[in-house]
């Protein structure tokens, strides 16, 4: 399954957002012990008598590789002038 992107908790319901802009919503409970918004999640399927396990796993090292890739484009934004502004 591709990863899932943390986007946002919001009345205690994770958003997720898959690779095709897609939102899936669920109980933020079922999210792993420590996850914060912008992580990194994997999902694997788990086939349990007439019923489907879904594990969710943060992926701490594809997490870091975004959140470095992020603050690059930050750092690369063209920056105005500093100070006060008149409009």
């Amino acid at each position: 399954m591709s990863p899932l992107i943390l986007d946002r908790i919001e009345a205690g319901l994770a958003h997720l957002e898959t690779a095709d802009g897609r939102t899936i919503v669920l109980p933020g409970e079922w999210l792993p012990p420590g996850t914060r918004e912008g992580d990194v999640l994997t999902a694997s399927s788990q086939a349990m008598d007439a019923q489907t396990r879904v594990i969710l796993e943060r992926d701490l090292t594809a997490t870091h590789r975004r959140r470095e890739e992020l603050e690059e484009l930050r750092e690369g934004l063209i920056r105005g002038p500093e100070g006060d502004l008149d409009l």
